[in-house]
């Protein structure tokens, strides 16, 4: 969609960049590493920014949380937000999980999401996360992306 990215946690040097997408949100997946200068960076500009702890998967028994996730896409959804950047530190796993449940949310193929998840995460894909987006389900409010 062109009023929704992803990104690793934007740096310094491209907030020129990031200034021109005319960001209204921003999704964090990692509160805990989002750095000061981002979050001043974002006010100066007037970006929300809506934080999402997302977890991560991991045997034997780190799972990220479904309500969570479905927290963060009920505000993905919602256009009132966008154009918005989703990100993570690294922009890889916790990014292409929640971008996975939102594909799956629009209707795309499992094939098709698992593609896009495995181009982007590679190394670093795993069976748990595909599992988790094979069994996500998701319900977004009415005023939202479909």
């Amino acid at each position: 969609n062109q009023k929704i990215y992803r990104s690793p946690s934007p740096a310094t040097k491209v907030y020129p960049f990031i200034e021109t997408l005319n960001l209204k949100s921003m999704v964090c997946l990692t509160p805990s590493e989002l750095k000061s200068e981002l979050r001043s960076f974002a006010e100066t500009k007037s970006i929300h920014i809506a934080e999402f702890d997302v977890k991560h998967n991991q045997e034997p028994f780190l799972i990220m949380s479904e309500s969570v996730v479905s927290s963060a896409l009920n505000f993905v959804c919602d256009k009132s937000h966008w154009p918005l950047l989703i990100f993570c530190t690294n922009g890889k796993v916790k990014t292409a999980v929640v971008v996975a449940c939102l594909r799956k949310r629009m209707g795309w193929s499992i094939s098709s999401i698992v593609h896009e998840y495995e181009r982007f995460c590679e190394p670093d894909s795993n069976l748990l996360d595909l599992q988790f987006i094979e069994n996500f389900e998701i319900d977004c409010p009415s005023n939202t992306i479909s």
